[in-house]
């Protein structure tokens, strides 16, 4: 595998093994590769409708965990 990009390995994760758990956090909440590839997508949606592009400031306001890194690589998807 060869990705170019964050995305580019999610969707190959994605495709090449959706339901193994990607993510879980100290609270037991585990997100497979294909649930984590469908949210991190649907916040790029959102962060792009919202104006975010690349070299935008983002700050990030939550605790460690799941909802985390899925909006930390959201994130560093649209403004990296």
């Amino acid at each position: 595998m060869s990705a170019e990009t964050i995305v580019d390995c999610l969707q190959h994760h994605a495709q090449e093994r959706p339901d193994a758990v990607a993510l879980e956090d100290a609270r037991d909440l585990r997100v497979s590769y294909g649930q984590l590839f469908a949210k991190v997508g649907a916040l790029i949606d959102v962060l792009h409708g919202l104006g975010v592009g690349r070299g935008a400031r983002v700050a990030i306001v939550l605790p460690n965990g799941v909802e985390m890194a899925i909006t930390l690589l959201g994130v560093t998807c649209v403004a990296t």
